[in-house]
């Protein structure tokens, strides 16, 4: 969480991948901090264990079952996707970055 003060300009979740599931959860618990002042966000998403390409494909198989994913705004690079959801109780769009860190030994 980044604040100024007393006000929250920018939060984001940092995950080791263990899965689609993980992800899906990961997902629900950044949305869950976020509220309709909010319109950016981050998943940092860290992995160890995994090939990078089953992770990538992994994402972008996973994330548009999501019920809160609207559409995918871009892939910027392998890795880092751009995405467009929506908070539970509004219909505000909030834009998610999800990006993969491989980090295999």
């Amino acid at each position: 969480m980044v604040k100024h003060g007393n006000d929250i300009l920018f939060i984001a979740e940092c995950k080791v991948w263990k899965g689609a599931k993980k992800l899906n959860e990961a997902i629900d618990q950044l949305l869950s901090y976020l509220t309709w002042r909010d319109s950016k966000t981050a998943l940092l998403i860290f992995n160890k264990d995994t090939a990078i390409q089953t992770v990538i494909q992994s994402i972008r198989e996973s994330i548009p079952q999501h019920p809160n994913f609207v559409k995918m705004i871009k892939q910027s690079d392998i890795g880092w996707f751009d995405y467009s959801f929506h908070l539970t109780d509004s219909s505000d769009e909030i834009k998610m970055a999800v990006m993969v860190f491989d980090f295999k030994k």
